[in-house]
Formats: C-alpha cells, structure tokens, sequence
C-alpha cells in the first residue's frame, strides 16, 4: 500500500483500489503500480490487488470478486491506521480486472451472495469504480480459453455479463 506520510496528513484521503488486466493468468505490471502511483500523486492512498488467477487453486468466480470485496471491507475497517476515509473508497479495474471489479459490485448487490458468504454490501461495496477498457461479458472474450481452465469462469449469468 502506497501511503502518505503520517506526520504530514491532516486528513483522511480516499483509497484506490487497483486490479491490473491479465487475461485471467497473470496481472500486468504496466496496470498494477504505475496506476497506483497516479492515484497517490493526486492525493488518493492506493493499493493493487491480485485475484485469484486460473492457475491458482479454486475458480476465478466467485473467488477474484471475493477478493475485491474482502479487500474494500479490511481497507474500510482499517481506515484509520491507514488514514483513510472509509467513505471515499473507489475499485479501479481494467480489462480482464475490470470484469473482476464490476462483477464484485454485483455480488455486493445481490442478496443471494450476501446470504451465501455472510457479508453486509454496505462494508464491502465500493463507493465508486472506474472501468478502464473492461471486459463485460465473458461469453465475448476475445481469445481462447483452454479446455483445462473452462471450468474456472463463471457460471452465473450475472457474472458471466457482469455490466
């Protein structure tokens, strides 16, 4: 987490979660810290946040939008040891990351998850989220997904069309 330093803020800054494009196998370095280091250079605290990726256990869904929700929810608890204002959090997504991001969102929205994973939306949706080039609907991704990694996209049709 990129930080100001404590002795110098006299307010709470707002948080800019980043979640780097990558196919769904890796995550760009070009979107990761260069991202974040804009954000903190116009004030925002910020943070890149891996997903879970196809080669890593479990699935991409609902585990990386899980991730994006657990994230906001430990920043927004913590938002005092990381000078934060818990009410200023914003998720930043692009391609593969920006479909991780906005369907997050729609998780945080749906009662049914809610229910299944024990979360309250109001901790863990964010306050905003900037799309950069996402990609919406999975049915429509624009290059092959081997047969090995098929059965780690989602399912749900409100995560399969995340817009």
């Amino acid at each position: 987490m990129l930080d100001q330093n404590p002795e110098l803020v006299e307010q709470k800054r707002p948080l800019a979660i980043v979640v780097p494009r990558g196919s769904f196998n890796h995550l760009s370095k070009r979107e990761g810290e260069p991202v974040a280091l804009a954000f903190n250079n116009q004030g925002f605290n910020s943070v890149v946040m891996e997903y879970n990726l196809v080669q890593a256990p479990g699935k991409i869904y609902p585990d990386a939008g899980l991730d994006v929700l657990t994230t906001v929810k430990y920043f927004r608890d913590h938002a005092d040891e990381y000078h934060l204002d818990p009410n200023r959090i914003l998720t930043v997504g692009f391609s593969a990351g920006g479909h991780v991001v906005s369907s997050a969102n729609n998780m945080a929205l749906s009662s049914d998850y809610q229910s299944k994973y024990g979360f309250n939306k109001d901790d863990v949706l964010p306050n905003k989220t900037i799309l950069g080039y996402p990609l919406i609907d999975i049915k429509k991704i624009g290059f092959p997904i081997p047969d090995d990694q098929k059965d780690k996209m989602p399912v749900e049709p409100e995560l399969l069309d995340s817009a």
